[in-house]
């Protein structure tokens, strides 16, 4: 438990320099990512060109996919340096409170949108494979951007915890002086637990809407997994193939073609991560658990959203589709609609749990106080 009086720096003790020494690999990766090559784009009659990561806003904006262009700045180019000094300043700096639980809760939430410029970079890589008049392959600059955000992600969620740890500690201290029981976690939530009805699912606690997490988490569950099985978008360009791909399809290509760095991106943030995030919500909803069990699993599912891309993927695939038909002609299939209908059903759903673990948090502090009474 982090004392509640502490800088995140000093409640660390010797792990702090080595957490600092963490966030200046990712700040010199983040460096490297924006003076190494990021891109090479060959195209017949037009040659071949090495784009660093300014460049490939540069690169979208003269395809004329103007706003993907401006997120990519934004999230790829600019806030990463944001989020690492903020992560910086939220570590080094700020005691508990409501600011510094703000800024990591923030960073924490944004920190996946960086990904936007890679996965851009995948649309491209997976439209050019298998094509005669165009490629695209990746460069060293893409290896030290993935690692740079994936460093500052996982930092930032560390922040984060440590952060929400001192957090409750604070509030168990002024809980026990309100109401006389031992001012630690195991105290309070020992007494909590004698006094809660034990073994109640999430369900029980956000009547009379206990229906709409089943019904979002199933619709989101079918639509993802039919998204997997049909295509999201095909090719229809003069001289390109007619390809089609969906989610594995595009993660197998870029495997077959050598960039494993963005097939893992593929993989684990619009595959696996979005898959644990239905599970984690589905135990959350059905299983007995106690209030600090609700409280673990939203926890995890906040995290597991963290690391699922659908979203920022999402975005970048409308993009490209509305945009970019002077780039690459494209159109839409039925596993993009599918996509949309799925992001839409879990974030519902989210909303669901986020209600649920609200009513599990103040049915603990109802049950402490009764128990201390």
């Amino acid at each position: 438990m982090v004392p509640p009086a502490l800088t995140l720096h000093r409640a660390a003790g010797l792990w702090s320099w080595a957490f600092v020494a963490a966030l200046g690999v990712a700040l010199a990766l983040q460096i490297s990512a924006l003076t190494l090559p990021f891109v090479r784009v060959s195209i017949v009659l037009a040659g071949t060109e090495d784009y660093r990561l300014t460049h490939t806003v540069q690169l979208m904006w003269d395809a004329k996919l103007y706003l993907l262009a401006a997120l990519i700045l934004g999230f790829s180019v600019i806030f990463p340096f944001v989020k690492i000094a903020g992560i910086a300043c939220a570590w080094l700096l700020m005691r508990p409170g409501r600011g510094r639980t703000r800024l990591t809760a923030t960073l924490a939430a944004l920190g996946k949108w960086s990904m936007i410029d890679p996965l851009a970079v995948c649309l491209l890589v997976v439209f050019a494979s298998d094509q005669w008049a165009v490629s695209a392959d990746t460069k060293p600059g893409v290896i030290c951007f993935l690692a740079a955000i994936t460093i500052a992600m996982v930092l930032g969620a560390i922040a984060q915890r440590m952060d929400r740890s001192s957090s409750e500690s604070a509030a168990m201290h002024a809980e026990a002086t309100v109401v006389g029981v031992p001012a630690s976690a195991d105290g309070i939530k020992d007494r909590a637990g004698r006094a809660v009805t034990r073994g109640r699912a999430a369900s029980a606690l956000v009547q009379p809407w206990s229906w709409l997490l089943p019904v979002m988490l199933a619709l989101s569950a079918a639509a993802f997994v039919t998204t997997l099985s049909v295509p999201l978008l095909q090719i229809h360009q003069f001289l390109l193939k007619d390809n089609a791909f969906g989610l594995p399809q595009a993660g197998h290509a870029l495997f077959t073609h050598g960039q494993w760095a963005l097939g893992v991106l593929v993989w684990g943030g619009l595959i696996v991560a979005p898959a644990a995030v239905i599970a984690a919500q589905l135990v959350l909803w059905i299983v007995p658990a106690s209030p600090s069990r609700h409280a673990t699993l939203w926890h995890m599912i906040a995290t597991l959203r963290e690391w699922s891309m659908l979203e920022v993927f999402a975005v970048a695939l409308a993009l490209f589709l509305s945009e970019g038909s002077s780039f690459i002609r494209t159109e839409a299939r039925t596993g993009f609609w599918l996509l949309f209908v799925a992001i839409g059903a879990q974030l519902a759903a989210n909303l669901v749990a986020w209600l649920a673990f609200r009513k599990s948090l103040q049915a603990a502090v109802s049950g402490t106080r009764r128990a201390a009474s």
